[in-house]
C-alpha cells in the first residue's frame, strides 16, 4: 500500500485521475476495457483496513465457521423479519467450500445476498465495503466529526490486466460484483465488497489485508493507495458533497440520518454564516 498526503478535495481528485489514467483500463483482444476500481473512506487515518469481524472479534475465523454462524442465527432473525433469500443446506455449503471455493476461489458464494443483509444491518462481517464513487467514499470519511487529525480515502484496483493469479495457499483478495438482491443501501452507496482469505484447506481461513497489499505500482493485481486528508477540510468537503446530494440521509435513509443531514444543512453548514458576514449579530 502506498500512502499519499493531499491538502484538499480537489488535490485528491487530481491524484485519483492521474492514477486512473495509468491503471484505469487495459487492452484485451483489441478492445479497451475498464478495470475494477473501488474506494473506501475511513474517519480516522490511523485505522487499519479491517473488516468489522476483525475489529469485533480477536479469534481466528474461517469462512466455514462464519457461514455456520450466519445459518445458526437465521431462524431468530426470521422470527421478527422474514427474509426473501434462499437458505442453502449445510451439505450444499460444505460442498461449495470443498469443490469450488478451495480449488477455484470464492465465486458464487452461497447466501451472498443474506450475508450482505447482515452486513448492512450491523452484524460483524468478513466483508470490507467499498464504493465505485470517490465522492461517496469521501463522504463516509468526513460525515463523522471526530477528534482525528486526518481522514483517509482508500483506492483499490483488483487487477490492471483483467486476470488474477498467485501461488496456492497465499492470501488473496476477492472483489464481489454488485448484481445481488439485498438491502437498498447497497445500490444507493454504489457498493462493492472484498474478502481476504486463503485456500490452504476447505474451511477457507480468513486473512489480513496487510499480507496481500503492497506499495509497489509494479504489481499487476491488488493495488492499494491510501490518501490522507486533513480533518480541517471537513466543512469545505461536506459543502461540495451535499451540493450533489451526497449526505448521510441520501446514502443511508433513516430517521436518525435525516436528523444528521438537517443539522448539517441548517446549522453546521449554513448557506449564510451570520457570525462571519454580519458581525453586528
Amino acid at each position: 500500500m502506498k500512502e499519499i498526503s493531499v491538502s484538499t478535495f480537489d488535490e485528491l481528485k487530481e491524484q485519483v485521475d492521474e492514477l486512473l489514467s495509468k491503471f484505469g483500463r487495459h487492452e484485451f483482444a483489441g478492445y479497451s476495457q475498464a478495470n475494477q476500481v473501488v474506494f473506501r473512506g475511513q474517519a480516522d487515518s490511523d485505522w487499519e483496513l479491517k473488516s468489522t469481524l476483525e475489529r469485533t472479534s480477536s479469534r481466528d475465523w474461517t469462512l466455514r465457521r462464519y457461514l455456520r454462524l450466519a445459518d445458526r442465527i437465521r431462524p431468530i432473525i426470521e422470527s421478527y423479519y422474514p427474509l426473501p433469500f434462499s437458505n442453502p443446506s449445510k451439505e450444499e455449503v460444505d460442498r461449495w467450500l470443498r469443490d469450488e471455493a478451495q480449488p477455484h476461489g470464492i465465486f458464487n458464494m452461497p447466501s451472498y445476498n443474506y450475508l450482505l443483509y447482515l452486513r448492512h444491518h450491523g452484524f460483524p462481517s468478513p466483508f470490507v465495503d467499498w464504493t465505485t464513487s470517490l465522492y461517496i467514499a469521501t463522504g463516509f470519511a468526513f460525515f463523522r466529526d471526530n477528534a482525528a487529525d486526518n481522514k483517509a480515502v482508500f483506492m483499490y484496483i483488483d487487477t490492471i490486466n483483467g486476470g488474477k493469479g498467485g501461488w496456492e495457499g497465499d492470501p488473496e483478495i476477492h472483489l464481489f460484483g454488485h448484481y445481488v438482491k439485498t438491502h437498498k443501501r447497497h445500490f444507493l452507496q454504489q457498493a462493492r465488497y472484498t474478502i481476504c482469505f486463503n485456500r490452504t484447506n476447505e474451511t477457507i481461513p480468513l486473512e489480513k489485508y496487510s499480507k496481500v497489499v503492497s506499495g509497489s505500482e509494479d504489481r499487476e493485481q491488488d493495488l492499494l493507495w491510501k490518501f490522507i486528508i486533513p480533518s480541517s477540510e471537513r466543512e469545505s468537503i461536506l459543502r461540495s458533497l451535499m451540493s450533489v446530494n451526497i449526505s448521510p440521509f441520501s446514502l443511508m435513509p433513516s430517521r436518525e440520518n435525516l436528523m444528521d443531514t438537517l443539522w448539517l444543512n441548517e446549522e453546521a453548514l449554513p448557506e449564510f454564516d451570520r457570525l462571519k458576514y454580519n458581525k453586528k449579530n
